[in-house]
């Protein structure tokens, strides 16, 4: 196993610059990228932000309870896909257990397929989020699929709970600027995943699985301290 001193060593090794930029075989998803190199992300007819914070400043549902005056248990995730001002900015973004919720509830495989965006504010470690990727998640297509990303300023978000794209039918998701502390796990019954800008110390990580997935595409990524 290397440390990470000898793998960033590896990394900044200029003879190594050509396969840091390849492509591997198989079957690639990808889409258009801005001039930093970054995947654009477009969203389609069936759109929807939610915005997550891990900041004291979020948005419970007890919180949402007292400020329309009803009772906590009335704010489950069909009331506040019913009431999309919680959680549709920045200012209003929700609390981790409210906003997982929401987002379980209107992206999973019970919902119709969207271009949904669960979007976490940066500067913020995340220990709540379960799956991150709502199980049997269906992006609207290719060109508009469901995006987990950031937002605000500051160090990309860290989750602390590992990824998984598996017990459903998955596809159209992009992943992009998430630190991935637990790993991910995506198998078979899956098409068309994107990493982009994503960070994982497998020394941190329980497992970090990619396979028998039809269009997937891991770049400007950085795992570390990986072993067969």
């Amino acid at each position: 196993m290397t440390t990470k001193a000898e793998t960033q060593q590896i990394l900044d090794d200029p003879t190594r610059e050509g396969q840091r930029s390849g492509w591997g075989e198989g079957d690639h998803y990808m889409l258009a990228e801005d001039e930093n190199g970054t995947v654009i992300v477009e969203p389609g007819e069936n759109h929807r932000k939610v915005y997550v914070t891990a900041d004291e400043d979020g948005l419970s549902r007890e919180d949402i309870a007292a400020i329309e005056g009803v009772s906590a248990n009335r704010i489950d995730a069909e009331w506040l896909a019913a009431n999309p001002e919680y959680g549709s900015s920045p200012g209003m973004a929700l609390a981790q257990e409210a906003g997982r919720s929401l987002w379980f509830f209107i992206s999973g495989r019970d919902a119709e397929p969207s271009s949904n965006w669960l979007l976490l504010e940066r500067g913020h470690t995340y220990d709540d989020m379960d799956r991150l990727i709502a199980r049997g998640a269906q992006g609207e297509s290719p060109l508009h699929p469901q995006l987990i990303s950031s937002y605000g300023t500051g160090s990309d978000p860290v989750v602390t709970t590992q990824v998984q794209a598996f017990g459903g039918f998955t596809s159209n998701v992009a992943v992009v600027g998430i630190n991935l502390n637990d790993g991910v796990v995506a198998l078979g019954g899956s098409e068309n995943l994107l990493f982009d800008r994503v960070d994982v110390d497998s020394s941190n990580a329980d497992n970090f699985n990619l396979q028998r997935v039809d269009g997937l595409t891991l770049r400007n990524t950085s795992i570390l301290d990986s072993y067969y």
